[in-house]
């Protein structure tokens, strides 16, 4: 099972993003839990590609999902400057501010998280989670 999307790297395209993924999710019967937590984490990922990557060029971000057994795959690529994701933690609660939390709520909400530097320009997310057993004692 694998769905595809490609939108312009604007703002205005991550609730674009947010509705394909919600739809792929529920049309593979994803928990509402594992899909809340994989909106978050893809909803981070495109909306850093966007401000931080592209920083207002234009650009593409590509989107791929895919589903076998309980393992979900969410796929991100886009052709802004390559980079190395520092650390995941977030801001030290006394230095609170605007901002900085974003690679630590997607490293919360996703199993695991795997990024590629494709070269020059480009950079590959990918967000994969482990849906958990329905439990059936109750």
């Amino acid at each position: 099972m694998k769905t595809i999307l490609s939108v312009r790297a604007r703002l205005a395209s991550v609730p674009r993003i947010r509705g394909w993924a919600r739809q792929a999710l529920a049309g593979w019967g994803v928990s509402p839990d594992t899909t809340s937590d994989l909106l978050t984490a893809v909803t981070e990922v495109c909306t850093n590609v966007i401000r931080h990557g592209y920083e207002g060029a234009p650009g593409e971000i590509r989107l791929a999902a895919s589903k076998r057994g309980r393992t979900i795959r969410l796929t991100i690529e886009d052709d802004a400057a390559s980079f190395v994701p520092e650390g995941s933690e977030a801001p030290a609660p006394e230095r609170l501010s605007e901002g900085g939390y974003g690679l630590s709520l997607i490293h919360a909400m996703a199993d695991e998280i795997r990024h590629e530097a494709l070269g020059t320009r480009g950079n590959r997310t990918t967000l994969v989670k482990r849906e958990k057993p329905r439990r059936t004692d109750r």
